[in-house]
């Protein structure tokens, strides 16, 4: 017997959001207190504690040592390393685990953006908002010879994501 199930949007992105958001770091230098706005936000890509950023949110108060605020409890953190500097992504690995371990964030397989695509942002100023958005266009930079792929390099969304949301998920 075949049985047809028909998934809406509305329960797929709220499924989504209830596993990814808690997942979402506020990124602080040591020396400010997490009460104020964070300098930064990311996401825990690993069990044992790394988190990804953007070097652009870390901005000028770039430190060795971070406190990472994910849902109620602290953590301190280190500058592990910076990759690939024309992106600047930054990757901070949190200290203080022990034998306790993170769940990291769900990235779905390879997919080739289509322009109409509902995109949802998790991020905003305290790492709890959500925004829902439309992909309006593909940005692509330019293909090396003639075998080469253009490289997706980014999204432009209506409405914009409001910039509360940088480093947003």
């Amino acid at each position: 017997k075949e049985v047809t199930v028909f998934a809406k949007e509305d329960d797929l992105l709220v499924s989504a959001v209830e596993k990814n958001q808690p997942r979402i770091a506020q990124i602080y230098p040591q020396v400010m207190a997490t009460g104020t706005p964070p300098v930064a936000r990311g996401f825990v890509v690993s069990r044992d504690g790394l988190i990804v950023t953007t070097m652009s949110d870390l901005g000028d108060v770039l430190a060795k040592k971070y406190s990472i605020k994910i849902g109620d409890r602290v953590h301190s953190a280190e500058l592990v390393e910076v990759k690939n500097v024309a992106r600047a992504i930054a990757f901070l690995r949190i200290t203080d685990l022990g034998n306790t371990s993170l769940d990291a964030v769900a990235f779905g397989g390879k997919v080739d953006p289509k322009i109409g695509q509902t995109v949802v942002a998790l991020g905003g100023e305290d790492g709890s908002g959500i925004f829902k958005t439309i992909l309006s266009r593909l940005v692509y930079e330019e293909a090396v010879g003639t075998t080469t792929p253009r490289l997706l390099s980014g999204i432009e969304v209506t409405p914009k994501i409001p910039e509360g949301y940088n480093g947003a998920l």
